[in-house]
């Protein structure tokens, strides 16, 4: 299928399932660049640790969309005006990203694009600052840092590359939109862990890695609320408390902003209100 034949296919299964509390976004698209971080196949500019200490036997990583197809796959959806979620985990993967944006851009300039640059797991200030000129906006995997630093400082990517993963500081410093997403499997699909995750960077050996990465509890909370549904085109829906919206949220045993940022994963949820309606937690 080409890739106009694909956008052409995609609109066709929107519409037949565009309404529904589980239903397909008008417009969106997910598309994937390298491979994914738990088999360390994320495309990297530098090659990983492997090859008993010979660089040429190291290898790099995988495209899941060779650059050719994923260029010209995201041109296609570009030019059709849809909204691209872009899956990339290595730092050589998002040049890829960043490039085929920049060229889009520069073919068909686009005011509120918000192109996603989803997980966003390794990256340089400077790629960051790339994100910024391009009005791209970050989905991050804040458990990236938690769950795999420890291991990966010693296999894989050693201990700089292992520790900034996930820059999510360098990301608001510069105005970038940030959410939090779990991509369960590989991370907890629980949203005050993803804060949580984003606020201490603390991994089970107790490190706290690349500190200054660490971002406030109230943008913690912003990335699984109102920045998550910003992502989505959803922010005149759902994210925040405010008339005309959805009533759907949490409610909270203890205030977020007064508990120790490291409890935070463990506040004691109440219940959840659902379009309205009280969904108490069993027992409480």
């Amino acid at each position: 299928m080409s890739p106009t034949e694909a956008v052409a296919d995609a609109e066709a299964h929107v519409a037949r399932a565009s309404a529904g509390k589980v239903r397909l976004l008008p417009r969106q698209v997910k598309l994937f660049a390298d491979g994914a971080i738990i088999s360390q196949l994320m495309q990297m500019r530098e090659p990983y640790l492997d090859g008993d200490g010979h660089p040429d036997l190291c290898h790099h990583g995988e495209w899941m969309m060779q650059p050719d197809t994923f260029r010209a796959f995201a041109s296609a959806y570009w030019e059709a005006g849809w909204q691209l979620h872009i899956h990339v985990n290595g730092d050589a993967g998002l040049d890829l990203v960043l490039d085929t944006i920049e060229q889009c851009m520069a073919d068909r300039p686009r005011d509120d694009h918000r192109t996603v640059i989803v997980h966003f797991a390794n990256s340089t200030e400077e790629q960051i600052d790339r994100i910024a000129r391009l009005r791209c906006i970050v989905s991050a995997n804040s458990y990236y840092p938690v769950g795999f630093a420890d291991r990966y400082r010693e296999y894989g990517l050693g201990a700089a590359r292992a520790d900034t993963m996930v820059r999510a500081a360098s990301v608001l410093k510069r105005g970038i939109p940030l959410s939090f997403h779990s991509d369960l499997p590989m991370g907890p699909a629980a949203p005050l862990t993803l804060a949580w995750c984003g606020v201490n960077r603390r991994t089970p050996s107790g490190r706290t890695v690349a500190p200054d990465q660490r971002i406030s509890v109230h943008d913690g909370l912003r990335a699984v609320t109102i920045e998550a549904a910003y992502s989505w085109r959803m922010d005149d829906e759902i994210g925040s408390i405010t008339p005309g919206k959805r009533a759907n949220f949490t409610i909270l045993a203890e205030d977020p902003y007064e508990v120790d940022p490291l409890a935070l994963k463990d506040l004691t949820i109440l219940g959840t209100v659902y379009e309205g309606r009280w969904f108490p937690i069993s027992g409480k």
